[in-house]
This record gives C-alpha cells, sequence and structure tokens, in this order.
C-alpha cells in the first residue's frame, strides 16, 4: 500500500466509533507524524460539507497539530461559513489558534465582535485572539470589554486576552473606563496584571460612594499590585540596592496617604471599614519590605538566604500572602 492510500485509510478509520481510546491515538499519532504529506487529504476531508461531523472536526485537529500553515486559508473559509456545522467551525479556529498565524486575526476578530454569531463561537475565537497574542488587536478588544450591552463572557475573555497580549498598550486615555469595566466584571486579577496605571482609579473608587461589591474588588486590586511590587523585591533580581526598597516603600506610602483623605474615612460611611482594611494591608506589605531590607548583605545587594529561604522567614511570610491575594 502506498503513503496515498495509507493516509485515506487512517483518515477514514477515525469514523470508527468503536475503536479503542489507544487504537484511536496510534492512528492520530501517526497522522500527525506524516506531517506535510498528510495535509491535502486532510483539508479534502475538511471541505467536505457530506463527511461526518465528528471526521472533519478531528481533521481539523490534525491539521492544527502539524501546523503546515497551507491549511491556514481553508481553516479560515470553514470557520467563516455559518452553514458548516458549529463544532466542525469550532475546531477549525481551535486549529488556527495551535498554528499561531497573525494573518487569521481580521477574521477571528470579525467572528469575535459579531453579536449576530454563536457565542460559542466567539468564545473560541476569542480564545484563539488571546493565544496567537498581537498588540495590534488590543483597540479592538478595549472596544468589546468597554461595551456594556456586550455578553460578559466575552467581555471577561476580552479582558483576559488584553492582558495575555499587553496591558502596556491600553492608553492612558481609556485607563480610567477599563479599569471600571473590569471591576464591574470583577475581574481582579486582570486590573492586578495592569499594575500601577490603575491605581488612580483604584484609589478613586475606594474614596467615593460605590457599590460594596465595587469597593471590595479595588482594594483588593489595590492590595494585589502593592504586593507585586514586593514580590519583584524578594523574588526578583539580585544585587538589590538600597533605592529599590525606598521607591517601593515611598509608591506604597503615597498609596495610604490618598486613602487616608478619603471620604469614607471621615464619615461614618459603610466604606469605612472596606478603606481602613486595605489600608492595614498596605502597611502590612510595608513591614514585609522593611524586612527584605534588614536581611539584605550589603556587600553582595543579595537578601541572606539563611533568613530569607528558613522556616517561618520573610519568603514564608511573602507566599503566603501572595496566596491569598491568588498573585
Amino acid at each position: 500500500m502506498d503513503s496515498k492510500e495509507k493516509i485515506k485509510e487512517l483518515i477514514n478509520t477515525l469514523s470508527n466509533e468503536n475503536m479503542t481510546k489507544e487504537d484511536y491515538k496510534m492512528v492520530f499519532d501517526t497522522l500527525v507524524r506524516m506531517g506535510e504529506a498528510a495535509v491535502p487529504y486532510l483539508i479534502e476531508v475538511l471541505e467536505n460539507g457530506n463527511a461526518y461531523w465528528y471526521v472533519r472536526c478531528r481533521a481539523a485537529e490534525l491539521l492544527g497539530k502539524i501546523g503546515d500553515k497551507r491549511a491556514l486559508p481553508e481553516l479560515i473559509k470553514i470557520f467563516m461559513n455559518k452553514d458548516n456545522n458549529l463544532d466542525v467551525r469550532k475546531s477549525a479556529i481551535e486549529a488556527v489558534a495551535t498554528i499561531g498565524d497573525k494573518r487569521a486575526l481580521p477574521e477571528l476578530i470579525k467572528i469575535f465582535m459579531n453579536k449576530d454569531e454563536n457565542l460559542d463561537v466567539r468564545l473560541r475565537a476569542g480564545d484563539a485572539i488571546r493565544k496567537i497574542k498581537d498588540e495590534r488587536v488590543v483597540p479592538e478588544l478595549i472596544k468589546i470589554l468597554k461595551d456594556r450591552e456586550e455578553d460578559k463572557e466575552i467581555r471577561r475573555l476580552s479582558a483576559d486576552a488584553i492582558v495575555s497580549i499587553s496591558s502596556e498598550k491600553i492608553p492612558e486615555k481609556e485607563m480610567r473606563e477599563v479599569v471600571m469595566a473590569l471591576l464591574t466584571l470583577k475581574t481582579v486579577s486582570a486590573i492586578v496584571y495592569i499594575g500601577e496605571p490603575a491605581v488612580p482609579y483604584l484609589i478613586e473608587v475606594l474614596s467615593a460612594k460605590e457599590s460594596a461589591d465595587m469597593q471590595k474588588d479595588a482594594g483588593e486590586a489595590l492590595i494585589g499590585i502593592a504586593g507585586r511590587i514586593v514580590g519583584r523585591i524578594a523574588y526578583g533580581p539580585l544585587n538589590k540596592k538600597e533605592e529599590d526598597f525606598i521607591q517601593a516603600l515611598e509608591k506604597i506610602e503615597k498609596w495610604i496617604d490618598s486613602l487616608r483623605k478619603s471620604k469614607n474615612l471621615l464619615s461614618d460611611l459603610p466604606g469605612y471599614v472596606r478603606v481602613r482594611r486595605v489600608i492595614n494591608e498596605l502597611n502590612k506589605l510595608k513591614r514585609v519590605i522593611n524586612k527584605l531590607r534588614n536581611e539584605v548583605d550589603r556587600s553582595t545587594g543579595e537578601i541572606s538566604k539563611g533568613r530569607h529561604f528558613g522556616g517561618g522567614g520573610t519568603t514564608d511570610e511573602l507566599s503566603r500572602r501572595f496566596r491569598r491575594l491568588r498573585i
């Protein structure tokens, strides 16, 4: 049997519902190893609207695993065509994400932004955009995130994609609206990864008469951002300098001062407890910085390993705090 016939036979066996998992894996892995030689036949199956949908899905998956970019136009054609089986379309999108070719992004963005499109297909497109990672799509993702009439799952995925691709590409003029949208969606981790540019707007929420949930999430995000600053000192490059500690302390102290001026601390409002808790947590992180500062070997700039990594030492304390903050 020549290789052409063997490839066709292996592809045909994928429709056998009685095949064991072990046999299926063997067939699948064999086709992947055949690589480029199998691509034309897999494309042929994928394009065949009369073929069993399950086999078409596996053909798309195999094309993704093989990674031959010749398959890209056909995969795009499949997921853009609403007449195709939904599972086949989703498999084609996943294959494109696996291949990772940025040429597919315009079509993926079209699918992701189309409110008339099937939700599951949109979510797969959004996940593919997140995986492919191209900073040029961030403005479109911000538009989706800010759209309060958009599906919440779509908006959350947009937030995840923005952070995954590059939160640094969020324009300063958009930052407040982005942070407020993320708080509305309760995506605290995304705000933590945006980092310091989000801080003024978190303090604004904590200082105003916002909802309890929104203030709670703003507080968690602010504590998380401060925690990441401490983490960079504790686990970052060696040869730490005195100014590294001073700068970190000054940043956190500035945030504490801003919160102390909050109207929520000057009157008997429910926000008082929430703001006071954030201040207390930030003060605890300041104490961690000072502990680390005291453990630095002045001759090398390295944190003393004897104390730093010992039971109950600063690193253990910091790790516990980070786990609680989920950062």
